[in-house]
């Protein structure tokens, strides 16, 4: 990666806490589409970086 590494291990902890605050407090639909949604965006960013 050209990139340093920072940003990406900064959206990881956001998401992390994200995902966390919605598991506690019950909202499950909402944990379940912040982690389908970063699944999605993980996929796409490897398209985009492998170049296929």
């Amino acid at each position: 990666m050209v990139k340093p590494a920072v940003p990406y291990f900064i959206a990881i902890a956001l998401n992390l806490l994200l995902i966390r605050w919605s598991h506690r407090s019950n909202a499950d639909k909402i944990s379940r589409g912040i982690m389908v949604s970063t699944f999605l965006f993980m996929i796409l960013l490897f398209l985009i970086k492998v170049k296929i």
